[in-house]
């Protein structure tokens, strides 16, 4: 099923999208914002590297760099369980950063014209389906995190901890087409923790919980370290705009 946002142009000032008869344009950081620590994960299908590059709800640059994740295992099978090890930062340095990833043997596509937000992985066993991170400097995070099936109740449903810190639960959209939005929306494609607490390497915990329709699907993370002011600014300019940041980038 194709959303609102699957027809995609070339402009001189980027990707834009036909959405209702619109045209939208990306937003990006202004340039001379300074580098920003800022670490993208996306998980699909087949191998890398990640067709994604750029921001999505948030971002450093046009040419973001997203560490990828793929459910299958390079020999023709489907694995339920993997990790990646020393992932890289937005701006293409080497990290500490670990990630482990269990019971994410399902794959499908929404639709959708962004590669990152297009392709999800879900549970293929009873249970929800989980995300490790590792070894993360000591500091203030937020955790952008996305996800949807390809119906409107298919909805991403998050549980975070921090150590043995409990943060909650949010989740996208389960009633509405809001989702197929050819802008990020909160709340919508993706829902946000905020200021959450890192000490000393101590894992974060990330579970994609069954939703009404009995899926648990995760698309993409962003991981936002908050002692970036530039950042953080910008991540504040966004959200006061409800999340309206173009997916064609």
């Amino acid at each position: 099923m194709k959303t609102l946002f699957s027809q995609v142009f070339r402009s001189r000032c980027g990707w834009i999208l036909l959405a209702c008869g619109a045209l939208v344009c990306p937003s990006l950081n202004s340039g001379d914002l300074p580098p920003i620590r800022l670490l993208n994960v996306d998980f699909g299908p087949k191998l890398g590297p990640s067709q994604k590059i750029g921001p999505a709800a948030t971002g450093q640059t046009k040419t973001d760099f997203w560490n990828y994740y793929s459910r299958d295992n390079g020999f023709g099978q489907y694995r339920a369980a993997g990790a990646l090890d020393h992932m890289k930062w937005a701006d293409g340095t080497v990290s500490t950063v670990g990630m482990t990833v269990d019971n994410a043997i399902g794959c499908w596509g929404n639709g959708a014209a962004d590669p990152m937000f297009e392709y999800y992985l879900y549970p293929g066993a009873p249970g929800n389906l989980t995300v490790v991170i590792t070894d993360l400097p000591s500091g203030l995070y937020d955790f952008y995190i996305y996800g949807h099936g390809d119906l409107d109740n298919q909805n991403g449903v998050f549980q975070l901890s921090s150590g043995k810190r409990d943060q909650g639960t949010q989740s996208t959209e389960a009633d509405g087409v809001g989702w197929r939005s050819a802008i990020w929306l909160l709340g919508r494609q993706f829902v946000v923790f905020n200021n959450v607490p890192v000490v000393n390497g101590e894992p974060v915990t990330i579970a994609a919980l069954r939703d009404q329709a009995g899926i648990a699907p995760i698309a993409g993370i962003q991981i936002v370290k908050k002692d970036s002011p530039p950042l953080a600014a910008a991540t504040a300019i966004r959200e006061r705009r409800a999340g309206r940041v173009s997916m064609a980038n």
